[in-house]
């Protein structure tokens, strides 16, 4: 990328609940950036841990507490509390690389017209090393709304630079919505705005136990869905873009649906029968294949799990014959 004249304050927004063992390493990536953020406000979404002690001895940064309200009530009023032109929302437990702020300001003095650009994300594991990146070796040449509708949205949301005026276009996050909102939101961005990929890896993912996804993955499944059903009515049934919806939840599916499978059989393993019944028809209807390939690792522990279930059932009250 052409180098450019970093201009524009840009807003560091961290939304988190009970972070307390990453929020401060989450926050100094923040501080170490190559072009300082202009502002770094951290919300405090009803933590019970020492998330909000820990941020109050970090200088520099504002903290916002609030009651547990959701990532997309505690992320619109982080925004809506800053000044910056441009805003982007880091997760409590991700870190952003040093040169986050400079790609984003970046790419804006090339594309002044876009809602928002972004760039790719490397993968860490809970102690923080490295475990891969994301789409390294990709090209996006042609981001925009079919794009995005078609599957490869930005991820996580910190790999993501806001413009303030698009974001107050479209009234920010979807409140009520805590799954899958980051992918709402750059749909309705995308749909009135121009998007740009710089193609630089700008962001550190954490994965570990305590993730959105990895807590429930049907939930999320359903949410990537429910999100991409939503478009429907403002693609009018144009063809290239049904085409690309259908194509964006084959995405999800992909993505999420080995992890919707080992989440039955976890279930079933662990004999709660009732909730293994209701992640079922979400394994059964958007991930088949992986249902399938999943139970043959299980096969052999079938008399244990059949065990538990039959336990379960029986103390439910629930007749077996």
């Amino acid at each position: 990328m052409v180098a450019a004249t970093h201009s524009g304050r840009v807003s560091v927004v961290i939304a988190c609940h009970n972070e307390a063992a990453y929020i401060r390493e989450s926050v100094e990536s923040v501080l170490a950036q190559t072009v300082p953020a202009s502002e770094i406000v951290v919300v405090d979404d009803g933590s019970t841990d020492d998330t909000a002690g820990i941020v109050r001895s970090i200088p520099g940064v504002a903290l916002a507490s609030l009651e547990r309200g959701g990532v997309s009530v505690a992320r619109n009023h982080g925004w809506r509390s800053t000044s910056g032109e441009f805003v982007i929302f880091h997760d409590a437990d991700d870190r952003l690389l040093p040169n986050a702020i400079e790609a984003g300001l970046d790419a804006f003095a090339l594309r002044a017209e876009c809602g928002f650009v972004y760039g790719f994300a490397g993968f860490i594991d809970a102690s923080g090393a490295s475990i891969g990146t994301v789409h390294a070796a990709r090209r996006v040449t042609n981001a925009n709304y079919e794009f995005l509708l078609a599957g490869s949205p930005p991820a996580p949301a910190s790999a993501v630079m806001f413009r303030r005026a698009a974001l107050e276009a479209v009234d920010g996050f979807r409140v009520g919505q805590e799954l899958a909102e980051d992918v709402d939101l750059y749909l309705r961005v995308a749909r009135s705005f121009p998007v740009f990929c710089h193609e630089v890896t700008i962001t550190e993912y954490r994965r570990h136990k305590s993730n959105s996804s990895a807590r429930s993955p049907s939930r999320t499944l359903r949410a990537c869905h429910a999100t991409l059903e939503r478009q429907r009515p403002e693609i009018r049934d144009e063809p290239r873009l049904v085409a690309a919806l259908e194509s964006g939840k084959r995405y999800f599916n992909g993505i999420l649906g080995e992890p919707v499978a080992n989440e039955v059989f976890e279930l079933l393993r662990a004999g709660r029968m009732r909730k293994a019944l209701r992640v079922m028809p979400v394994a059964l209807r958007y991930a088949p294949r992986p249902l399938l390939r999943v139970s043959v690792h299980y096969v052999r522990r079938l008399p244990a799990v059949a065990g538990k279930a039959f336990s379960s059932i029986s103390r439910s009250g629930v007749r077996t014959w």
